[in-house]
């Protein structure tokens, strides 16, 4: 009886003893079988980025054979051959048609391509692709080490982690380097290339420093470490970055000393890389070592728990026998069951018959076994962590049974609590915390793989870019806990209207997308696109207040090429264009709105190379009083002077600009260049004194900077600050008044002067105009016109009464009859502007026409 009593502890711990060497084990072999991935994904991921620049040279030399002798264009052809065939024979060991298929379409985009950033484009997604795949198996790799409860193994692992993403960030590296050697080939590179680039050396910094302190303690690593260490190339590469910022663009004339810069450059970072594969090999192989060792040293433990556990059944069996010897032959039975019991044999029972003792016996030993075997399913449970298997649940008889039965309770609520903060991570983590759906990261992740798999089953994606019309207006007027209850009720009904295979998340403050797959075409989706809108806009009631929220949604659908970013883009393209025609609407990106964007595109750069060469130049109409007839202001007008197209109007280029940060560059710009004609017109008869307008747009007024951007540019050219007068329309204002009138008021606070222009094109009620600091109103010209052609239906007379009673001077554009500006003195207009005085002219043109237009009564009907 106390012989089988004593087989449930030791039970338990055999069970336990032999469920850790398990865990150990299989965590050794997974680190085994993840490291030769990691090598597999590395050599691939090296191979194809040789294919890639080798097919850049194939494609540069097919763009530019005048630069190139024949000898190159057999080299160029050789070394894309060689690169195809390593990578074909890497990808023959790995079962992956997909990844096989990607690179086929490579390089029928190679082949057919006759542009070097074509290629990279095309290329660019399967890199991704692989990266990943190396990424996640490096950081397997990683935490099996970890969990194999072995510190040098652990080491060993992370090591391989860190030298593998070192080699991968390297690599990373030199590739954006040279394509950012193509573009200063082949014309100015793009920002992009410069950011990619820029980032890239960012990480391979990172993976630097880390790499050095992992081998730094270890005397063997640590000797290789620094002669790789010693090789390091960033000094090159941020001479190139030096060049690409400074605009010293290289011209095709320089390619034969680019290519030998870049051969020789690839050769370097090719002795680098071959250093770091040593260190990748050196760390594979103590893993291996270790692991090898991990493993003999766990089997050891294994064989001595059975042989502890063997002996000890051995023991009692002989005591038992002995017994039987003394007492009766049934015990023998006895004698053979715990035999067997020895042998791991938990399913034979001992005959409960013969005498009352041997009955007790045997009935106690049976119900041993029966523990035993109990305590044994509860342990391998625990340990495969089945926490919902029913076994747990059953109790032991007995204080030891009561005992046990409380250690696999806590051990049950241990992991399930574990598994549940897991679970809170992992949602946390990937969706949004104020609408619960998920966020950017998940939702651009699932339009890759919808991309992914319309590829496979040759479907149509659409993406569908939501954005909350008027919803800033909504944070600053009723606060941000009624926006964030609006922007969950948004997301429900957005959810809601889905079918089936559709996702909505959330990408920014105001901003959804939605992933719709299947489609069957462009209709399909902007019926989706139809339906979403009106759910959106279905009135909303929030404790006594009721909003009518709308949206601008717009469509990108997927031609079978594009990829994330470009069908974000196309998406974002057609919001924008949404906006344009008006709140509430539906539009969707076609060619025409790619090609108008790329034409943006290229409008954008040029006004940075204007900004940046001084092509803008200043001109100025003067404003006169009606009462004196002396200039009051002159209001400054920005011109391009293109190198090429000649003098451009702000028309041409001021609507680009204001849909990007431009326009406030531009903004300061104009800043600073009238401050300084403030400043060259001090102590100049008819112009000192005399302040200077400026327009400032709705864009830079919202970005918190221009209080700042005005006193920079005041006190560089030590001015007075009501020397100047900032002018906003009044579509402007009305775009956020909250934040329109706090900027406005700092800026009157420290002297500057306000005007608001085009004043009644808009929707500004008197109540309105009570709230913002203005001191002028400009009268657009629209109105001035019709005021010839019928004073008494004219809103003119209206407007002067309105800043009557607000105390505001009123300013009349576009004067260009004397019948308007007697009209307009009749009606107490403080001051005129327009061609009847004088066309806008440079700073230089000036005097002679206001020595004109001081001979006012030359001009007037009187």
């Amino acid at each position: 009886m106390l012989a089988a009593l004593l087989l449930i502890p030791i039970g338990v711990l055999t069970a336990l003893l032999l469920s850790s060497a398990d865990d150990q084990t299989t965590a050794v072999q997974e680190i085994v079988a993840v490291s030769s991935d990691v090598h597999d994904d590395l050599d691939l991921l090296q191979a194809v980025r040789v294919e890639v620049l080798s097919s850049s040279w194939v494609t540069i030399e097919r763009q530019f054979p005048e630069f190139f002798a024949d000898a190159d264009s057999q080299m160029f052809a050789e070394m894309l051959a060689t690169a195809q065939q390593d990578v074909d024979a890497l990808l023959d060991q790995r079962p992956d048609d997909g990844l096989r298929e990607r690179i086929a379409e490579n390089r029928r985009v190679a082949a057919a391509s006759s542009a070097v950033f074509d290629l990279g484009s095309s290329y660019g997604d399967t890199l991704n692709l692989i990266q990943s795949d190396l990424s996640s198996a490096a950081n397997l790799l990683a935490r099996a080490g970890h969990r194999s409860g072995d510190d040098q193994l652990a080491h060993y692992a992370e090591v391989l982690q860190a030298s593998t993403e070192f080699q991968v960030s390297s690599s990373d590296e030199f590739y954006s380097w040279a394509g950012l050697q193509a573009g200063l080939l082949l014309g100015e590179p793009e920002q992009a290339s410069i950011e990619q680039f820029t980032q890239a050396t960012g990480r391979r910094e990172a993976d630097r420093v880390r790499l050095g302190g992992l081998v730094a303690p270890d005397a063997e690593f640590e000797e290789l470490w620094q002669r790789i260490d010693d090789d390091d190339l960033r000094d090159t590469y941020r001479e190139t970055l030096k060049e690409a910022i400074r605009g010293d663009s290289t011209t095709m004339e320089d390619l034969p000393g680019v290519q030998q810069q870049l051969f020789v450059q690839q050769a370097q970072n090719e002795q680098v890389q071959s250093q770091v594969d040593g260190l990748i090999d050196l760390a594979s192989e103590n893993l291996d070592d270790e692991a090898a060792r991990l493993v003999a040293d766990t089997n050891q433990d294994r064989r001595g728990t059975f042989l502890l556990m063997a002996a000890t059944i051995g023991l009692m069996a002989i005591g038992v026998a002995g017994h039987a010897m003394l007492v009766a032959r049934p015990l023998r039975r006895s004698a053979q069951v715990t035999e067997k019991i020895g042998a791991g044999d938990l399913t034979v029972r001992v005959p409960e018959s013969g005498s009352r003792e041997i009955r007790v016996g045997a009935r106690a030993l049976n119900e041993a076994i029966s523990s035993m075997q109990l305590a044994e399913s509860q342990a391998v449970a625990l340990a495969e962590e089945r926490l919902d298997d029913p076994i747990l649940e059953t109790v032991v008889p007995g204080t030891l049974g009561q005992s046990l039965q409380v250690a696999v309770q806590k051990l049950t609520d241990s992991l399930a609590e574990r598994d549940e903060f897991e679970l809170r991570l992992s949602h946390e983590a990937t969706h949004d915390g104020l609408t619960k759906i998920p966020n950017r990261t998940v939702t651009l992740r699932h339009l890759e793989a919808a991309l992914a798999r319309s590829r496979r089953s040759r479907t149509t994606v659409a993406l569908l870019f939501i954005d909350i019309d008027r919803f800033k207006t909504i944070n600053d007027v009723h606060g941000h806990q009624v926006g964030d209850m609006v922007l969950i009720e948004i997301a429900q009904r957005i959810s809601g209207t889905l079918r089936g295979g559709d996702l909505v998340g959330r990408i920014g403050g105001d901003e959804f997308v939605v992933v719709a797959e299947p489609v069957a075409d462009i209709i399909d989706a902007a019926a989706l696109a139809n339906r979403i809108l009106e759910v959106i806009a279905e009135p909303i009631g929030i404790n006594d207040k009721t909003f009518h929220p709308s949206a601008s949604i717009g469509v990108g659908v997927d031609n079978g090429v594009l990829t994330t970013d470009e069908l974000l883009r196309d998406a974002d393209l057609a919001v924008y264009r949404a906006k344009e025609q008006g709140k509430g609407q539906i539009a969707v990106c076609d060619e025409g709105l790619r090609a108008q964007w790329k034409q943006q595109e290229r409008l954008e750069n040029a006004i940075k190379r204007a900004l940046e060469q001084d092509q803008f130049e200043l001109v100025y109409q003067p404003s006169f009083s009606t009462a004196d007839h002396r200039p009051v202001a002159f209001e400054a007008l920005i011109r391009w002077r293109h190198p090429v197209g000649g003098l451009r109007g702000p028309d041409e280029f001021i609507p680009t600009a204001e849909r990007t940060d431009l326009i406030a560059d531009i903004d300061r710009w104009v800043l600073d260049a009238a401050a300084a004609q403030v400043a060259a017109w001090r102590g100049v008869q008819h112009f000192d004194s005399v302040p200077i307008a400026i327009n400032i747009s709705a864009r830079h007024l919202g970005s918190g900077s221009l209080v700042d951007d005005v006193s920079t540019a005041v006190k560089r050219h030590e001015i007075l600050p009501n020397s100047l007068i900032l002018e906003l329309t009044e579509t402007a204002a009305m775009e956020d008044l909250v934040t329109a009138a706090r900027e406005l008021a700092q800026l009157r606070k420290i002297g500057v002067r306000i005007a608001l222009d085009d004043f009644g094109t808009g929707y500004m009620s008197l109540a309105h105009l009570r709230s913002l600091p203005v001191d002028h109103l400009k009268i657009d010209r629209s109105f001035v016109t019709d005021l010839e052609a019928d004073t008494e239906e004219s809103l003119v007379p209206i407007i002067v009464e309105m800043a009557r009673l607000l105390n505001l001077s009123v300013t009349a554009e576009g004067v260009e009859t004397t019948e308007q500006l007697g009209a307009l003195q009749d009606l107490g207009v403080h001051s005129v502007q327009g061609y009847l005085f004088t066309p806008p002219r440079t700073a230089a043109e000036l005097p002679p026409e206001i020595t004109q237009v001081l001979r006012w009564h030359s001009l007037t009907k009187r």
